[in-house]
């Protein structure tokens, strides 16, 4: 074979099919990128921890969210009654906006905890 005729043959395999992102192992071909390959390797990442860490998991997810509930019920308050002060000096009407909003920012507050908080 003459080498013009080398490369030629080499552009069209680049060219074809040949050309993938599939890499061959003992089980046949597979893709490494693919999302299937990741959840495989998420889940078998979750299959090897064992119980103490389990724990720690646990106990920091519980931490996590017992941080996050002050500025869950301080900002589901304060953002709707400043909201409803704003509308207050608009409309001329007093407290009873501010204090509206404030109801149901509370109420949502609960709302929200309650749904986070429930038994799974």
């Amino acid at each position: 074979m003459k080498p013009r005729e080398q490369a030629g043959d080499w552009e069209k395999r680049m060219a074809g099919s040949d050309k993938k992102d599939f890499v061959e192992d003992d089980q046949g071909l597979h893709n490494p990128a693919s999302p299937v390959e990741g959840k495989r390797a998420k889940d078998a990442d979750k299959k090897k921890l064992n119980k103490p860490e389990k724990v720690i998991g646990d106990t920091m997810r519980q931490s996590a969210l017992a941080m996050e509930l002050p500025f869950t019920i301080v900002a589901a308050i304060v953002f709707p009654g400043f909201l409803g002060y704003l509308a207050d000096k608009w409309l001329h009407t007093s407290p009873w906006l501010m204090i509206a909003a404030g109801a149901l920012g509370f109420i949502s507050s609960l709302i929200d905890i309650a749904r986070r908080y429930r038994p799974r």
